[in-house]
Order: structure tokens, then sequence, then C-alpha cells
């Protein structure tokens, strides 16, 4: 099989240019569900205002907000993290990362999934491009949540040196397959698997770091991203 990330084939700029399609249509509906949920949390607004002094529409009407507040959130951050990157490379502290990106990681995997983050109080800075990092950790866990619905995700960050981008899975539903795949991204059998993963272990050892897969059972894996911290 060809390296997904490569390209000399016409597999990778088919999807490329698929992926390109993807983030446009992915804005524009980012943009349509903010006006739409904009509108709607207005709507709601007023309707809790009149009927203050009925418990039941009141209950009914705080419920509605809080389901809209919670699509308006993932409205967001699709926004956010469909613009083009930002800088080529900066300093990133692992930390703010991850807990920037926890609200809408938890949401993103579904009720069904447990995620869970572990970070130190100190800043973990690490030299990247932060739209690397994000895709990264996005990949790890999205790729995670597929392996079923009984998937748990937790993330860890550690300092030190090097400093540790760790995602910890525990899943049943075809683990060792999931770990081979994770360590070797091209035998992955999806494309937009092989070229996702392969993109994120690209990306940490374009940073000097190392991609390290690690398996505890058959239920349970690891994966370790190691980078240098910055001086």
């Amino acid at each position: 099989m060809p390296d997904p990330m490569g390209t000399d084939t016409a597999l990778p700029r088919a999807r490329i240019a698929q992926l390109a399609a993807l983030r446009r249509l992915g804005q524009g509906t980012a943009h349509a569900m903010n006006n739409a949920l904009t509108a709607a949390l207005g709507e709601t607004g007023f309707l809790l205002e009149d009927y203050k002094d009925d418990p039941e529409v009141s209950e009914a009407c705080q419920a509605i907000q809080r389901a809209l507040q919670r699509c308006a959130s993932l409205s967001h951050a699709l926004l956010t993290h469909s613009q083009p990157p930002g800088p080529a490379e900066a300093e990133v502290d692992l930390v703010r990362l991850v807990r920037d990106l926890e609200p809408w990681l938890d949401e993103s995997i579904g009720s069904r999934r447990a995620l869970s983050v572990e970070a130190p109080d100190d800043l973990v800075m690490v030299t990247g491009a932060p739209a690397d990092l994000r895709l990264v950790l996005m990949v790890l866990v999205s790729f995670a949540a597929e392996r079923g619905e009984d998937a748990e995700v937790a993330i860890r960050v550690e300092g030190g040196e090097p400093a540790v981008l760790a995602v910890d899975i525990t899943a049943r539903a075809r683990a060792e397959e999931a770990v081979g795949w994770l360590g070797d991204p091209v035998s992955a059998p999806d494309p937009l698997d092989a070229c996702s993963l392969g993109a994120a272990r690209d990306i940490i050892a374009a940073m000097g770091g190392r991609w390290q897969v690690e398996s505890d059972g058959p239920e349970r894996w690891q994966v370790r991203a190691e980078m240098p911290t910055s001086s």
C-alpha cells in the first residue's frame, strides 16, 4: 500500500482534495448552525421571560437552552478548528491546549463514552505548530471513540524531559487491530484513518519526538507522543 501521506499517487491527492472540501463544508455548516442557534437561544430567552411564573414552561425552556448551548459550543469549536493553520511554529503549553479542547472532545465522542483528563498545574511547554498539536489530539481521541460505544479515553499530560501527551484507551471492539494501525498507520484499511494517523505520527516526528504504542492486555492500549520541552 502506498504511503498515505505521499504526494506521488492519485489516492493521496484525491483524499487531500476531499478533506479540503470537507473543511469548507464544515465551515459553511457551522456558520449556518451558529445563525440558527443564536436565533433559537434568543427566542427561548424571550419565551422564558414571558412564562417565568410557569414552572413547567420555565423548566422546558431551560432544558432547551442547555441543549442549544452544547450545540453552540460544538459549532464554535468546528469553526475554530477548521480555520487554516496559524503560526508554523510557536511555544505551546500542552496543558492549556488539552484543557481548551476538553469540552469539544467530551461532546464529540458522545455521552456513552467516557473521557477524562489528567494534567499538572504547571505549564508544560513544547515548540510546535498549535494547529498541528490540536490535530494530533483530535485524531487520537476520535480514533479511540470509534472503537465502540464502551470506549474509555484518558488524556494525560506529563511534564519533564521529554514532555508527554498520552492517550490511554480501553475498548473491547477490535482492540488488537487498532493497536496495529496506531503503530503502523499505513496498515489501516480505511484510507482516512491511514492519512490522519500517519499525519499525527509525522507531526510528532517533525518536532523531534517519538510516537509509541503500548498494549496492556487485549482491551487496553496507550499512545504516547514524547516531545522535547522548550528551552
